[in-house]
C-alpha cells in the first residue's frame, strides 16, 4: 500500500509539473500571439497609410515566414560603423566589378533614375557595399529585419523588445 501511496505522490508531483508548464505554455503562446500581431501592426498601418494595398500588406505580414528579427537587428546596433574598411570597395578590381554591373543594368538603371531621380553610380555603390551585387544577401531575411526596425519607431514595440 505504501508503494501505492509512493507512486502517486510521485505521479501527483509530475502531473502538478505538466500542467505548470502547460499553462506556462499556453500563456505564453497568447502573449506571443498578442506581441506579434503588435509587432508589425502600426507597420502595417503606416504602409496602407503611405499608398501601399492593403490586401496585399496584410497578406505579406500573415505569412509565418515573416517574424520580428530581434537576433540580427540588435547585432545591427552593435557594430560599429567606424571601424568597418570601406577601402577594400576602392579596389581596382570593386570598381572595374562596378563598372561591368553597371553595364549589365543600364536598363534598371536608367529606369531608376528617370523614375526616382537617383543617380545610377549611388545605386551601385550601395549594391556593392551592401551585398557585393547580389553575391552576399546575409542569412536573415532582410524584409523581417527592415519590419523589425521600422517597427522600433513605435513605442509599445520599442518597450516590448527593450
Amino acid at each position: 500500500m505504501f508503494h501505492i501511496i509512493l507512486a502517486f505522490k510521485r505521479y501527483r508531483a509530475l502531473f502538478v509539473c505538466l500542467l505548470i508548464l502547460v499553462l506556462l505554455t499556453s500563456s505564453q503562446s497568447a502573449a506571443l500571439a498578442k506581441s506579434r500581431a503588435l509587432q508589425f501592426d502600426a507597420l502595417q498601418k503606416r504602409l496602407i497609410n503611405d499608398g501601399f494595398d492593403a490586401n496585399q500588406i496584410k497578406k505579406l505580414y500573415s505569412k509565418p515566414k515573416i517574424h520580428f528579427e530581434t537576433r540580427g537587428v540588435s547585432l545591427f546596433f552593435m557594430h560599429q560603423e567606424s571601424k568597418l574598411n570601406y577601402d577594400q570597395f576602392l579596389s581596382e578590381n570593386c570598381i572595374q566589378s562596378a563598372k561591368k554591373y553597371m553595364e549589365d543594368q543600364k536598363v534598371f538603371l536608367a529606369s531608376a533614375k528617370r523614375e526616382f531621380g537617383v543617380d545610377p553610380t549611388i545605386i551601385i555603390a550601395i549594391i556593392l557595399v551592401e551585398t557585393r551585387f547580389g553575391t552576399y544577401l546575409g542569412r536573415r531575411s532582410i524584409l523581417n529585419t527592415l519590419s523589425t526596425m521600422a517597427s522600433l519607431s513605435d513605442t509599445e514595440v520599442r518597450d516590448m523588445l527593450f
